[in-house]
């Protein structure tokens, strides 16, 4: 029963992963952990959708720097990011976050992502916009052959961090991607799937984010953007 839920995993997750990005330009506090589920839709032109579903984890190994893991529809993947600007600053952060996730079992497609993150900070919100160069690879075997595919893509996620409330975000986001390079056979949710130049890619997400706030607990709250201390009820 367990290998086969093993299989079964394994074909769901053995195609395209997910592409969003689905974090904020700035880093979580050093050290502290959150944790968040991602889920969602994407979709490539004339081959059909499949469902997004990922648990997230990240800790906060400095002031300017986390490293994270998803797991899920994205297979296993790891994630880091640094910020690049002024972390007092109470309107803008940039940073640079690459990723690369994989499947254990079936194809082993390999999928690294490497997104420029550009933060606006409005309050303790933000508005993420995300360019990116993708790649993915996978490898295919028909009877005694082996078939290596490769793709190369570049996008852009556009989407906000929302503050609901102490160590609670919420995160909306849409991606886009277009192949310039290369094709990739692979399979997802059960269908062939064939991504090659002039098959864009759609996604949309929404995650939910707990932690990430040093002390989040405590009714005095720094906002992510700058500036001295605030009473949050």
């Amino acid at each position: 029963m367990r290998g086969n839920a093993f299989v079964l995993v394994g074909t769901l997750c053995s195609a395209c992963a997910t592409f969003g990005t689905y974090q904020t330009a700035r880093p979580i506090d050093k050290g502290s952990v959150q944790v968040g589920i991602e889920s969602g839709m994407w979709h490539v032109k004339d081959s059909g959708a499949a469902p997004v579903a990922n648990l997230t984890a990240r800790y906060g190994f400095g002031s300017r720097w986390d490293l994270g893991l998803r797991l899920g529809t994205a297979g296993v993947g790891v994630s880091s990011k640094f910020t690049l600007t002024n972390l007092r600053s109470r309107t803008w952060a940039v940073a640079v976050a690459p990723s690369a996730s994989t499947v254990p079992l079936g194809q082993r497609p390999l999928h690294v992502q490497v997104p420029i993150l550009v933060g606006l900070g409005i309050g303790p919100h933000e508005l993420t916009i995300a360019p990116k160069l993708q790649g993915w690879s996978s490898v295919r075997t028909f009877q005694a052959m082996r078939k290596r595919s490769t793709l190369l893509a570049a996008g852009v996620s556009v989407g906000g961090s929302i503050r609901l409330a102490r160590g609670v975000r919420i995160l909306p986001e849409v991606t886009f991607a277009r192949p310039f390079a290369g094709e990739l056979e692979t399979r997802a949710a059960f269908s062939d799937v064939e991504l090659r130049p002039g098959h864009p890619l759609y996604q949309v997400s929404l995650g939910v984010l707990l932690g990430g706030e040093a002390n989040w607990w405590r009714r005095q709250y720094y906002p992510p953007y700058g500036g001295g201390p605030y009473q949050y009820w």
